[in-house]
């Protein structure tokens, strides 16, 4: 760690004390019953039955959406309590098949497009809609010839399936963000963190609840979603990605740590002028909500 520099990113967008208007959340979870899914099956559906809470169902600003997808994919159709959902999901999804992310990503499109449409038929502004895609997953496709195994062309549509569905997100005109839950030790990283906005490895239950607590909650109860852009002096560069969405808290406040490091090697940023800072913008709905600077030698 002595080789990079860390930034902290705090901010809050929206400064107004005045009421804030009811946000209306879109939840979908989108979940992998492939074949290869089959050990950590009761895990995923213990957790959307914990997720898909009593309270989250009848909360009219939620809005909850569910999609099981192997080499095709169905919407899974909610019972009016949690209670029977996680027998629902061992019973009627048990896995099987090959695992299809572009049947996955196409029909959450259609649900997600259909549901905004409603909300915003009904007054709603767009930019008070904020969309949160939950993908249980192994994290490998194996759709593309030959069928049944990761080959790069399956991983390369994959991703064309993750950009084009990034892409709806975009133009949809709501804050986004997609959360990926990775189940296995044979899952691929790499994969898994192209295809969200952030990503945690489930090798146990107590990881995910600890997931369902935090990151989860935080999503749900925040005041939606951004983008940032960094601009940096000289030689610095990102020493890693910028997720393409970062949540805000309640109050619409930003925290994020950014790490730096020198492009020519492996050494802290060196040679730092009085002058030289870093400057961050917050992007909120293609807006430029937020904007500071620091200067690095301070």
């Amino acid at each position: 760690y002595a080789s990079i520099v860390r930034c902290a990113v705090r901010g809050r967008i929206g400064q107004d004390e005045g009421p804030k208007a009811a946000r209306h959340k879109i939840l979908t979870a989108v979940l992998d019953n492939s074949g290869s899914m089959l050990r950590h099956w009761p895990l995923v559906a213990d957790a959307v039955s914990k997720v898909f809470t009593d309270e989250l169902i009848a909360d009219p600003f939620v809005s909850l959406k569910a999609i099981a997808y192997n080499t095709n994919a169905e919407e899974v159709y909610l019972p009016e309590t949690s209670t029977g959902l996680d027998s629902l999901l061992r019973r009627r999804y048990r896995p099987g098949g090959r695992t299809n992310f572009k049947s996955a990503y196409e029909l959450a499109e259609i649900l997600i497009r259909a549901e905004v449409g409603r909300l915003t038929r009904s007054g709603v502004p767009r930019d008070a809609i904020d969309v949160t895609t939950l993908i249980f997953t192994d994290g490998e496709d194996t759709s593309a010839p030959p069928h049944g195994y990761v080959t790069k062309a399956s991983t390369e549509k994959a991703r064309a399936a993750g950009d084009d569905f990034r892409l709806f997100l975009k133009d949809l005109g709501c804050p986004s963000f997609i959360s990926l839950a990775a189940f296995g030790e044979g899952h691929n990283p790499e994969q898994c963190q192209y295809l969200s906005d952030r990503y945690y490895y489930i090798n146990r239950s107590e990881v995910l609840s600890k997931w369902l607590k935090g990151g989860l909650e935080d999503l749900l109860l925040g005041a939606g979603y951004c983008s940032l852009r960094v601009k940096l002096p000289g030689r610095l560069v990102l020493a890693e990605p910028l997720p393409k969405s970062v949540g805000l808290d309640l109050n619409g406040n930003i925290e994020y740590e950014i790490w730096l490091r020198d492009e020519l090697s492996c050494a802290p940023p060196s040679n730092i002028a009085d002058s030289d800072k870093v400057i961050v913008e917050a992007d909120s709905n293609g807006t430029i909500a937020l904007r500071g600077s620091a200067l690095l030698a301070s």
